[in-house]
């Protein structure tokens, strides 16, 4: 899990295994555009590879890996 991710960080979108089937973008890559900062539920900005831009909270964010 990746709680505070920067702007411009390469990520991975993952869901629970027992949920996955209902969020469209389980497993997708993108970058992080933007950050949400203070207290409560933190959402951040993913533009993702295949071009729209999505909300994810921050429990469902992972580091992006490059080989």
């Amino acid at each position: 899990m990746l709680a505070h991710p920067h702007p411009g960080q390469r990520v991975i979108i993952r869901y629970a295994k027992e949920r996955a089937h209902l969020f469209p973008w389980h497993g997708f890559t993108g970058c992080v555009i933007l950050t949400a900062k203070g207290k409560g539920p933190l959402n951040h900005l993913i533009q993702l590879d295949q071009g729209p831009l999505v909300v994810v909270p921050c429990g469902n964010l992972v580091k992006e890996v490059l080989p």
